[in-house]
């Protein structure tokens, strides 16, 4: 039997950005820079930005969320309130760990945190999106 070789693929050469150079401490120790790095579990960006943070922080309660899929989507079994405590208990904090008080958060990162909330909070409650449904403010 023959084998069928794939054509290889050149790979492209991706543009090296300059790192800076490493910081030297007064112990004598030196430090080098890095575009980003985990502390206490949250993903802090040398630019200062959130976008990255935050993307984990929603995945993160999506997943949650998807763990807690059988017990709050079943429209038989919890009553509204345990759902809710549920997703109070396990959902909230992991989208909001490290705290948005504490984060710089722009208008449209605000919004995406919001609007990942309200659509799992949505679709536990069964509530459709639109104008056959509740808005947001009454959600």
């Amino acid at each position: 039997m023959q084998q069928l070789q794939q054509p290889r693929r050149q790979q492209q050469q991706q543009p090296q950005q300059q790192q800076p150079p490493p910081i030297q401490l007064a112990s004598g120790n030196t430090v080098r820079s890095v575009d980003h790095f985990r502390y206490l579990g949250v993903i802090l960006d040398s630019t200062g930005e959130q976008d990255r943070e935050l993307q984990r922080r929603i995945s993160t309660a999506e997943y949650s969320f998807k763990r807690l899929r059988p017990a709050l989507m079943a429209k038989r079994g919890l009553s509204l309130h345990n759902k809710s405590r549920l997703f109070k208990t396990f959902v909230v904090p992991a989208l909001t760990y490290g705290g948005p008080e504490t984060w710089a958060l722009r208008n449209d990162q605000l919004q995406r945190m919001q609007t990942a909330y309200n659509s799992m909070l949505r679709r536990m409650t069964h509530q459709p999106r639109g104008p056959e449904g509740i808005s947001n403010q009454e959600l």
